[in-house]
This record gives C-alpha cells, structure tokens and sequence, in this order.
C-alpha cells in the first residue's frame, strides 16, 4: 500500500506539473493501492478554508469551493 502525504495530494490535483504527470504515472504503472491519511485530508481542507476567507470577491470564492 502507498500513502500519500500532502505534497503529494496538491501536486496529484494540479495535475500539470511536471512533478503531477510523474506521480500519476508511477500510481497508474503501480499495482499496490494508494491510500491518504486523514491528517493530510484535513490539511489540505486548512488550506482551502484559508484560501475563501483570504478571497473577498464572490467570484473568485466559487473557483474556490468547487476544489473543495
């Protein structure tokens, strides 16, 4: 089993970085399951709450919310 901390989980989402497209080929050429931990969950949950409450224009807010 592979457990993904954070770092991982932000780049796997950006999905463009050079970085992203090598783990996501590495988990596609992987036969072992990959698993996060509610810490890293929880983080990134942190992380976009932070990002609504820094963005004053409802617009932008929304870009926001769809992430999470």
């Amino acid at each position: 089993m592979l457990v993904l901390d954070t770092d991982h989980l932000t780049e796997f989402q950006k999905g463009t970085s050079p970085e992203a497209i090598r783990l996501r080929g590495r988990l596609a050429h992987s036969a072992e399951p990959y698993v996060t931990t509610i810490l890293s969950v929880e983080e990134i949950m942190r992380g976009w709450m932070a990002a609504v409450r820094r963005t004053s224009d409802p617009h932008a807010q929304i870009k926001v919310y769809f992430k999470l």
